[in-house]
């Protein structure tokens, strides 16, 4: 079975130093590489960001050519099209977080849906602002932790603003004032929308509009929802994705061709997704009962629950139990999954290009389980917990999972 590395330079955490420069602005942060930029160097008055979550590679191509839609073939023909690799982990906190701020995931420390939070010494849940057990959106904001303790405000939207263009954030209503996006999105207006009907039609109308340059961000979250639930390439995912090739063109792509508005489209997505079977996966607690006692604690002496996903999942071992938790895990799982040690994988750069700080490796752990294609490890707890239903998913190295896209078409 074959993993991948993530790419550094075609790297999903150069978007926002590509947008920068498509604007204008130089600078010295991390970017996409000049081939990618140079055939775009016209003055465009708005660049506007689509970010499909789990719009990988693999799915592009699929309703591009073997399944084509309209939108797709437009945009593949008539644009640039190029694979990018996603940041590893490859999961949507990571990348929501560097897409919004500038940072790579090694600077954000923002690593996974779930995660081990060292500034808090506790695992969290980012996104919801809140923990594994509990499902209340915000709870962390009941223990007295806020989002400035965490997020990082970042350099992207600040300059963009110092400069002179104006940020335009379009976010469900239901989550567009969160911890998360309160802290994230300084700099930036937010635009509130009910639902991805009204949305386009804002984003459309914005984008005609503007006076001034803008830089416009739109997030669309149901391609990857349904995915989780149904599989990849389900029934019920196609119809998420023809939905929104079909109102994208008729709400916005239709309306700025119309009045000759010229707008930089950037097409792109956090990671891709891959098939699972919740019937088979497997659970370390359950195989291997005594890992309990190799786990790390809290300082209230609390166990670090494994956390990333079932797809990445990522022990906290205490160190005189390195070296017997990394054979065992090794031993039980070696057919089905690479383990490695974190430390080792960032020797190897797995997760970029500098030497991470000290918060990012504690927010790491110091084991991680990666699955071949189609596997599926997780932690069940004793109540069973986090027993997985999903029938696909991301977090991982394989490739339908870490291939992404930067698709750039000039209206």
């Amino acid at each position: 079975m074959t993993l991948m590395k993530p790419d550094l330079t075609y790297n999903f955490a150069g978007i926002p130093g590509a947008i920068a420069r498509f604007m204008g602005i130089s600078h010295n942060h991390f970017s996409l590489p000049d081939n990618l930029l140079d055939p775009f160097k016209d003055d465009y008055h708005s660049v506007c960001l689509i970010f499909i979550d789990a719009f990988g590679w693999r799915f592009l191509k699929h309703y591009s050519e073997v399944n084509p839609l309209s939108l797709f073939t437009t945009l593949t023909t008539g644009g640039q099209l190029t694979k990018i690799t996603s940041q590893f982990p490859s999961t949507t906190a990571a990348h929501v977080t560097t897409i919004n701020t500038g940072l790579p995931v090694w600077q954000s420390c923002i690593v996974e849906w779930h995660y081990y939070e060292s500034l808090v010494d506790r695992v969290i849940t980012p996104l919801p602002f809140t923990t594994p057990l509990e499902n209340t959106n915000n709870s962390l904001s009941r223990h007295g932790v806020s989002g400035a303790d965490i997020f990082p405000e970042g350099w992207f939207y600040p300059t963009l603003r110092e400069r002179g263009i104006s940020t335009q954030i379009f976010l469900k209503e239901s989550y567009a004032q969160s911890p998360f996006n309160t802290a994230v999105n300084k700099g930036a207006s937010i635009i509130h929308h009910s639902d991805h009907p009204d949305g386009l039609q804002k984003l459309g109308a914005a984008l005609c509009a503007a006076t001034n340059p803008t830089y416009s961000f739109y997030y669309f979250e149901d391609f990857d929802s349904s995915m989780h639930r149904h599989g990849p390439l389900s029934t019920e995912s196609t119809e998420a994705i023809i939905w929104f090739s079909d109102q994208f063109e008729k709400k916005v792509l239709a309306p700025v061709q119309q009045q000759g508005r010229k707008v930089l489209f950037i097409f792109t997505a956090d990671h891709g997704m891959t098939h699972m079977d919740p019937a088979t996966t497997r659970y370390i607690d359950k195989d291997i009962p005594s890992i309990n006692q190799w786990i790390r604690t809290t300082k209230n002496g609390e166990l670090i629950l494994p956390v990333g996903s079932s797809r990445d999942l990522f022990l906290h071992i205490k160190p005189e139990y390195l070296d017997k938790a990394f054979e065992t895990l090794q031993g039980e799982y070696g057919s089905i999954a690479q383990i490695f040690r974190t430390e080792d994988m960032i020797d190897s750069l797995y997760f970029g290009v500098d030497n991470p700080s000290e918060r990012f490796k504690a927010n790491l752990g110091d084991i991680l389980i990666a699955p071949f294609a189609g596997e599926s490890i997780y932690w069940l707890g004793p109540n069973e917990e986090f027993r997985q239903f999903f029938k696909g998913h991301h977090g991982g190295l394989t490739a339908d999972e870490m291939e992404s896209i930067f698709l750039v078409y000039p209206s």
